[in-house]
């Protein structure tokens, strides 16, 4: 089938280990998502708190494929995070994270989602780190994958979760 800017779209079009941006035409992922074809399990975003002017932390925002324009980021919270509840386990072999940018309101950049730790919970009680961010060579999408950056695992949330502030842009596992 075709999308909406003449690209494909197909039940089981999977992404590939490239970059999110370079996956979907645009608006061909938010059109795959509510056609029922996106494989990416789309789970509910909480954050500790909602710094002023940025927009919440979404399904929409936190998936769009971009780093440069919608993203989310929390105020000066001691235990501040993002996080996605799945409803149910799944199984997390690849985490895909986009660096704050100067282009969300607040004047964001990269180091508020350096050396953040990705953690994940099956009660959201009991959190067990599945890596660390580290560091990044430029604002961008960056993908993690187990088991060369952590060990896959099945678990029904996951954050990232940092002292302070948090800020990111793109945020999903598949």
């Amino acid at each position: 089938m075709l999308g909406a800017n003449g690209g494909l779209i197909g039940a089981v079009r999977k992404p590939s280990g490239r970059s999110a941006s370079g996956l979907w035409f645009q608006n061909e992922q938010s059109l795959a998502k509510r056609a029922g074809n996106w494989v990416i399990p789309v789970g509910v975003y909480s954050q500790s708190s909602v710094y002023p002017g940025t927009a919440a932390a979404s399904a929409e925002n936190m998936t769009n494929g971009s780093f440069s324009d919608t993203g989310t980021a929390t105020n000066n919270d001691v235990n501040a995070f993002v996080m996605i509840d799945y409803g149910e386990p799944v199984f997390i072999q690849v985490v895909t994270i986009g660096t704050a940018t100067s282009a969300i309101p607040g004047g964001w950049s990269k180091t508020y989602t350096e050396n953040k730790a990705i953690q994940t919970s099956s009660d959201n009680s009991s959190w067990t780190t599945l890596f660390n961010t580290g560091t990044f060579a430029s604002d961008g999408i960056y993908k993690f994958y187990g088991p060369g950056n952590f060990t896959p695992v099945s678990a029904r949330y996951i954050r990232i979760f940092g002292t302070f502030y948090v800020g990111i842009s793109e945020f999903c596992v598949n």
